[in-house]
């Protein structure tokens, strides 16, 4: 949260059925992401990045599980799939107030150790998912 900045949330928790409350042990926060406007029409070096940074968390940290948030525009155009994640919530995260560069809506992005594991495999014999 930003100093002097109001934010309020619609609600304090996930809704009851969100695969968050499953999730337990070491986790690593993916971090904030920002995208140019030629990457969010397509290309393919912000998805190879965020694969990369995933898979070298990975190797490094060994979590348990690897999480982002993501706002409405980016996830409905399929970015999250394009950077490896296997599980996505929509309206994981709603502000009531929040900052113009805040969005009101974020959705929770979710991979696991388990999921990891099958996304290098299936990297390697497939090769990267090109929008």
């Amino acid at each position: 949260m930003k100093r002097d900045l109001i934010m309020s949330p619609k609600r304090h928790t996930p809704y009851h059925q969100s695969r968050s409350y499953e999730v337990t042990g070491w986790l690593t926060y993916h971090g904030e992401l920002w995208l140019s406007e030629k990457s969010k029409r397509g290309s393919g070096a912000a998805s190879a990045f965020c694969l990369l940074g995933m898979v070298l968390a990975h190797i490094k940290w060994q979590p348990d599980a690897i999480w982002a948030l993501i706002e409405n525009r980016l996830a409905i155009a399929g970015h999250p799939i394009r950077f490896g994640y296997p599980t996505i919530e929509r309206s994981f995260l709603n502000w009531t107030w929040s900052p113009d560069d805040v969005p009101s809506n974020e959705w929770l992005l979710l991979a696991e150790s388990a999921d990891m594991e099958r996304i290098v495999t299936e990297y390697h014999e497939v090769g990267p998912i090109v929008p």
